[in-house]
């Protein structure tokens, strides 16, 4: 794949992130006018802090990302003016006022070159609950890195494939609104379903938080952040499964 194809590819999803926004918007306005259920502002900030900064809103996720950990930790009157905040920044970064080409909406560019189809030969099955990750994760996995991969939305749909077929590579979001990663992949693996597969949990939470969620993980299990770089994800992913096959 060419690096101005996969830039096109990149700048598609981009434009889809975009155009979503004004519904990101509405969902806060309709917490703050709402019950104004701590849970539910921490769900809409977590989906932005992943997806915001591989599209080059990090102001946008660096918002979202604060009431994110502020929810834990935050009163009442501050979650709400983070929220005011980070309803103001989603307006500012609408299609009417932002282009995709200003530098505000610059994400890193692709690499010059073509990018080796590392994964090539490797079936990956992954799940997310947000649709644009989603899709670029399908981006990452198949376009650029050549697996034959499935990216889900539910657990039942992941049990469902994984009974279909086993996975080389297995990859989950690690907080997911009806169940989290940690779980689903135990429930996975007490029914023999991610035999021989590298497991990876993917996720937008800071590092220093894993830490104190040492306990829910296994220690063959690894642990990457989002935002990522398709390329830089798939070199990863692809030393993963080498250092598997080596064993």
């Amino acid at each position: 794949m060419s690096a101005s194809d996969l830039e096109q590819r990149l700048r598609a999803l981009k434009q889809q992130f975009v155009e979503g926004l004004p519904a990101r918007a509405s969902e806060i306005e309709a917490w703050l006018e709402g019950d104004r259920a701590v849970g539910d502002i921490a769900r809409i900030a977590h989906r932005l802090r992943g997806v915001a900064p591989s599209y080059g809103l990090t102001v946008l996720g660096a918002l979202a990302a604060s009431i994110e950990d502020g929810c834990k930790v935050w009163d009442a009157q501050r979650i709400e003016a983070a929220a005011r905040d980070l309803h103001r920044a989603l307006h500012e970064s609408t299609p009417a006022s932002r282009t995709l080409d200003s530098p505000t909406m610059q994400a890193t560019r692709a690499p010059a070159a073509s990018t080796p189809q590392l994964l090539a030969g490797y079936r990956v099955v992954a799940i997310d609950d947000d649709p644009l990750m989603r899709r670029l994760l399908m981006l990452t996995l198949e376009t650029v890195g050549g697996a034959s991969a499935v990216v889900l939305g539910s657990a039942d749909a992941m049990e469902s494939e994984l009974l279909r077929a086993p996975a080389d590579l297995v990859i989950s979001d690690l907080m997911m609104p009806e169940e989290s990663g940690p779980d689903l992949l135990r429930s996975l693996a007490s029914r023999d379903l991610l035999k021989h597969a590298v497991i990876v949990l993917l996720s937008a939470t800071a590092e220093v938080e894993l830490r104190g969620r040492d306990a829910l993980l296994e220690p063959s299990w690894i642990w990457l952040t989002k935002p990522f770089r398709p390329p830089q994800l798939v070199e990863t992913l692809a030393g993963l499964l080498r250092t598997r096959d080596a064993r």
